[in-house]
């Protein structure tokens, strides 16, 4: 590891995690603090802030040097942080880190071995509000074709995952991938390139199992990696429609509305690539990653 800069992070933050020394905690958050909030939507809706995002900070167990970290999502009890992990020229690999208490520093990451395959790309984390089921993406042999959507189930938190299975009703030939349930799992959104496009466009599924392209929300661009509150009211994604990667918010009145025009986190913006967000239940926890020219990275804002 080469030599690094001071970053600010949470208290509790690891530093052994990238062989950093310069690292500085911020206080560490009193009860009721937005950061101690890391429920991913399991409950029902909350009234979204109106403040701005605060300036990202890198989360140091997920931003490596040698390696590249992105699709972030933290589980809903806050404990563990999910990502995809590359160290070229290796396939993705499904990582997980833990820790003791919402608001503490995040353990030292570890591949989840009984997921991963040998030389497959597994990426794209997304469990449901129970945290007992994970949906990722794979191109593994046995689905459909390209990246699919496959599912694992755990009996407790603490449990090993076992895997499910391709969902066939959630997979094409195309590439899919971000498969992001609501309610249950009676909705998902997730981004795909089919019919053969060559880009990737938001699909939602409804309480049939039947795929909506989301015109409201598409454009010509790439639009990729939602992220879909419990409620399913309010969807996270990004998008590259004027430029680099950005972050985007959608909402609506019911489920059975159409999406709003989706607003940009300008205050997020900037000359890389925003992108894979993950948002808390109350929406003042943001974690997405960050590419640059130097790499890709798992950082988090708060508001």
């Amino acid at each position: 590891m080469g030599s690094c800069s001071p970053i600010w992070v949470l208290a509790g933050a690891l530093a052994a995690a990238t062989g950093c020394n310069q690292v500085f905690g911020l206080e560490p958050p009193a009860e009721g603090d937005a950061r101690l909030d890391a429920t991913a939507g399991d409950g029902g809706a909350i009234d979204a802030p109106t403040a701005s995002w605060g300036e990202p900070t890198k989360i140091l167990v997920a931003a490596s040097e040698a390696g590249f970290e992105d699709d972030p999502h933290v589980s809903p009890d806050g404990l563990e942080l999910y990502f995809a992990y590359q160290l070229p020229p290796a396939p993705k690999e499904l990582y997980r880190a833990r820790r003791s208490r919402a608001g503490d520093g995040w353990q030292t990451a570890a591949p989840i071995v009984e997921l991963n395959g040998a030389l497959d790309s597994d990426a794209s984390p997304h469990l449901t509000a129970d945290g007992r089921r994970l949906y990722f993406a794979s191109n593994r042999p046995g689905g459909l074709g390209g990246d699919d959507i496959w599912a694992a189930d755990r009996a407790g938190l603490a449990d090993p995952w076992v895997l499910v299975g391709v969902d066939t009703g959630l997979s094409t030939a195309a590439e899919d991938r971000h498969a992001s349930p609501c309610d249950g799992r009676a909705r998902f959104v997730l981004a795909s390139n089919r019919p053969a496009s060559v880009t990737s466009d938001l699909y939602e599924y409804d309480l049939e199992g039947t795929a909506r392209p989301l015109d409201e929300l598409n454009s010509m661009a790439d639009d990729a990696s939602p992220y879909l509150l419990e409620d399913c009211l309010t969807l996270y994604f990004s998008s590259n429609r004027v430029g680099t990667y950005d972050l985007y918010v959608a909402t609506r009145a019911t489920p059975f509305d159409r999406w709003s025009t989706p607003r940009r986190l300008d205050e997020l913006a900037t000359d890389a690539a925003e992108m894979d967000p993950w948002v808390s239940r109350d929406q003042r926890h943001l974690v997405y990653s960050v590419a640059s020219a130097t790499g890709t990275d798992v950082v988090e804002s708060v508001r």
